[in-house]
């Protein structure tokens, strides 16, 4: 029993004694010789680096880096050719990565596993291939300057309005540009590839309106004009009007859209071109900038029932108006009172404006087959007489009269929208009924004593404003 013992615990002995030698042998074998260095059998692309110190290795993957950096890039165009090295687009080599790849082999586990997989490095080398990355940043700004040298810019259909009121259709153009994102994918599959060549593809560059873009608006005619007169010895009023028309030409009113009059023709400042002529305000007529644009909202107004579109907001003069009959016009009010309709029709709105001599004109066009034959009728339903305030005036001579504001009476009105079709009326449309406050003559009356004139005996009858 003892003898077994001690031949068991011999046996145990050498076997330790034995398994030590061996792991030592292959430490000083495989280990200890490339403590610092990179394994033996390790390759980069076929080239041995086994035995290299870590500085040497980077230093050699720098290099290998300097000379993929300096290979040539041919970028052709038909007969165009830019040349670059890669460096130039961004193209290097990883070499952090493969640095990790080559150190990692033969060190990663316990001794026993090191040693296991330095043996297998001696059988069969471990190639660490070219890991190649594209910075897309400096590829991109290079194929951004090619592209502008070729470039062609696309150009918007356009319509144009004829002079028998009908629509002419300009056909876009259709740019061309350099595909880059095609560029980048054959430049990223061709990386390793001593020169790298890539031949560009164009792409074709659409406009923001096309020809189909501009046919779908489907402006084919007018479907309603209106004109009111205006007194162009009035300078500053008739100023006015030309300028808040011509903020409402050429504009486009898309289907389902709501047109907002103060929101389209903005503030009535003198920085926007604005002069002072008479506005009602509190109901009397005093000096105000934007006197005349409540004739521009009100020629709008009239032109836009009669092409049978639907009214938002509308409101009418405190005072009555000279230009329209009752019952027809539309205040508006900086930052106030709005006029606004709505596009219910399958088609866009364009609005043009037009002032001569003493006369301003809307027109509004979309497609004519869907015109409408609308009427427009307004009365008076109750008139409001008003009061003839007198007021002695000590520059003017004695008895002479002038009349500082005219009087008007004020009136109550309706007024309907009457649609016919093939001569049938097929809608009547009551609309706002309308207020206006009578308007107080003004008459001055001197009391100014002149010797030896016969200003008492006259009696003179003049409008200021």
């Amino acid at each position: 029993m003892k003898k077994s013992y001690i031949i068991l615990t011999v046996l145990i002995a050498l076997v330790i004694m034995f398994l030590a030698g061996i792991v030592g042998f292959s430490y000083y074998t495989y280990i200890k010789p490339y403590q610092g260095k990179i394994a033996y059998g390790v390759t980069v692309e076929g080239e041995p680096v086994g035995g290299m110190t870590f500085k040497e290795f980077k230093r050699y993957l720098e290099g290998l880096n300097n000379e993929l950096q300096n290979q040539p890039v041919v970028l052709t165009l038909g007969n165009k050719t830019w040349t670059y090295k890669k460096g130039d687009l961004g193209i290097s080599l990883n070499t952090a990565e493969m640095y990790r790849k080559a150190y990692e082999l033969g060190r990663k586990g316990s001794l026993l596993k090191q040693i296991m997989e330095r043996r297998q490095l001696n059988k069969a080398a471990v190639d660490i291939k070219y890991l190649v990355r594209l910075e897309e940043r400096k590829l991109l700004a290079k194929l951004d300057q090619i592209n502008k040298e070729i470039y062609v810019e696309p150009k918007n259909a356009e319509f144009r309005l004829l002079p028998n009121e009908t629509f002419a259709i300009i056909p876009h153009k259709t740019g061309i540009a350099l595909d880059s994102e095609q560029a980048v994918k054959d430049v990223r599959a061709n990386l390793l590839e001593n020169p790298l060549k890539v031949s560009f593809k164009l792409k074709e560059v659409l406009p923001d309106k096309t020809t189909e873009d501009i046919k779908k608006m489907r402006l084919t005619g007018l479907l309603a004009s209106f004109t009111t007169s205006f007194d162009v010895r009035k300078v500053n009023r008739s100023y006015n009007i030309g300028v808040a028309a011509g903020k409402l030409n050429g504009i486009l009113i898309a289907p389902g859209e709501v047109f907002s009059f103060n929101k389209t023709v903005g503030p009535r400042s003198a920085k926007e071109g604005y002069k002072n002529a008479p506005v009602i305000l509190r109901d009397q007529l005093v000096e105000a900038l934007g006197g005349g644009v409540c004739q521009v909202s009100t020629t709008l107004y009239n032109a836009v029932l009669l092409a049978n579109l639907p009214i938002v907001e509308r409101h009418n003069h405190s005072l009555p108006v000279a230009y329209v009959p009752p019952g027809r016009d539309a205040t508006v009010t900086d930052g106030g009172k709005d006029f606004k309709f709505k596009n219910n029709l399958p088609c866009y709105l364009y609005i043009k404006s037009y002032v001569n001599g003493n006369r301003i004109t809307f027109k509004i066009f979309g497609d004519a087959s869907l015109k409408k034959h609308v009427v427009i009728k307004s009365w008076v339903t109750k008139t409001i007489p008003y009061k003839t305030i007198i007021i002695k005036d000590s520059s003017l001579p004695e008895g002479k009269k002038v009349v500082k504001q005219e009087g008007a009476l004020g009136k109550y009105a309706k007024a309907q929208r009457i649609v016919y079709q093939n001569g049938r009326v097929v809608k009547v449309e009551n609309l706002r009924d309308s207020y206006y406050k009578p308007m107080n003559e003004i008459i001055l009356v001197g009391t100014k004593k002149v010797p030896n004139s016969s200003a008492k005996e006259s009696s003179v009858t003049e409008n200021v404003y």
